[in-house]
């Protein structure tokens, strides 16, 4: 049994799950106002040889703070570092979720392969760095990368609806 109990305007206060004998329960123990978590996310990224270098920065959440706008900004984030954005200045992320198959679901905006304007070799390492940065964010190893919710079709790379990327990195 799993029972979890929400106050009005502060969230989540109280869980409780029980099962095989074992209770085990998780009580808010006070409330903080405008307090940030900041997490180090490993932000993968091509350079302009194709090689697929890392840095790690600091990702800060508050509380409702929608996650799919929080990496859309992290995506467009590398200036004047010669990292290249993953994702062009107009594109957007439509939705992004971790799903109960183990997998991330990623869809972009229509704009997003001609906003990268890449040939296929760089467009394999942006995808290889966006599938990296979400994949070891959230503990996977499959992302599932759409556009428009169609399956990622480039002209360069074509995947079959649920074909997924893979991760590469350790």
């Amino acid at each position: 049994m799993d029972l979890q109990y929400y106050a009005v305007n502060k969230g989540l206060i109280k869980s409780i799950y029980d099962a095989n004998n074992m209770k085990v329960t998780s009580t808010l123990k006070n409330i903080e106002e405008n307090v940030r978590l900041t997490q180090s996310i490993r932000c993968y990224f091509p350079d302009e040889n194709y090689n697929i270098h890392y840095e790690d920065r600091n990702f800060s959440f508050a509380t409702n703070d929608i996650t799919k706008i929080s990496i859309q900004n992290l995506f467009k984030d590398f200036p004047g570092n010669n990292k290249g954005q993953l994702i062009g200045k107009n594109v957007t992320i439509n939705s992004l979720y971790l799903n109960d198959d183990g997998m991330v679901y990623i869809d972009f905006s229509s704009n997003f392969v001609k906003e990268m304007n890449a040939g296929s070799g760089f467009e394999s390492v942006i995808l290889e760095s966006i599938t990296n940065t979400i994949g070891k964010y959230s503990g996977v190893d499959k992302v599932y990368i759409t556009i428009d919710n169609k399956p990622y079709s480039s002209g360069h790379i074509v995947k079959a609806k649920g074909e997924y990327f893979k991760v590469t990195c350790e």
